[in-house]
């Protein structure tokens, strides 16, 4: 009898270049044998999510930077997003036009109002993902915490030392 490994199972195919020169980046969220997988492209923007099998859960629509739509495959549904001026989602219809989740922050991401709450979208304060354990959203290089107002680390931008001509080596 052979023994079974605690590693996640997959088709045998990619979904994505996770390296510094593709056009994507896989990030897990979940914990377990079989995980979620997010593909991101080159600029930040979450573009599907993946069962450990390599089945495609969600794909999500842009047009230009701005997401519009939110596609299910598994069950054939499209929702779309009506968003505010800061990208923050406030409303969602699905494909027949019915409010499936209307909401509000405040301005520092905190839940204001929610009056509709059937669907629960992926993007949420300032077009980010909010983490369903921590309640915390992902800016693409730290974490945000709604409850304090403060992100969680410091900007890794901010912090890289300058390039100075003495620095520079030709």
């Amino acid at each position: 009898m052979a023994a079974t490994e605690d590693k996640p199972k997959t088709t045998g195919r990619a979904v994505a270049d996770g390296g510094s020169g593709g056009s994507g980046a896989i990030r897990t969220r979940s914990v377990g044998i079989v995980g979620i997988y997010y593909i991101y492209s080159f600029d930040g923007r979450l573009l599907a999510e993946y069962d450990g099998y390599g089945a495609c859960l969600r794909g999500y629509l842009y047009i230009g930077a701005k997401m519009v739509a939110e596609y299910h495959s598994v069950d054939n549904k499209y929702y779309y997003y009506t968003t505010d001026q800061i990208n923050s989602t406030r409303v969602v219809t699905n494909d027949l036009g019915n409010v499936v989740y209307a909401a509000a922050h405040d301005p520092y991401g905190g839940m204001q109002q929610t009056w509709t709450n059937a669907f629960n979208p992926e993007l949420k304060y300032s077009g980010k993902e909010q983490d369903a354990e921590s309640a915390l959203y992902y800016f693409g290089a730290r974490y945000y915490d709604p409850t304090i107002y403060r992100f969680l680390s410091p900007d890794p931008v901010i912090n890289m030392p300058l390039i100075t001509s003495e620095m520079i080596h030709l």
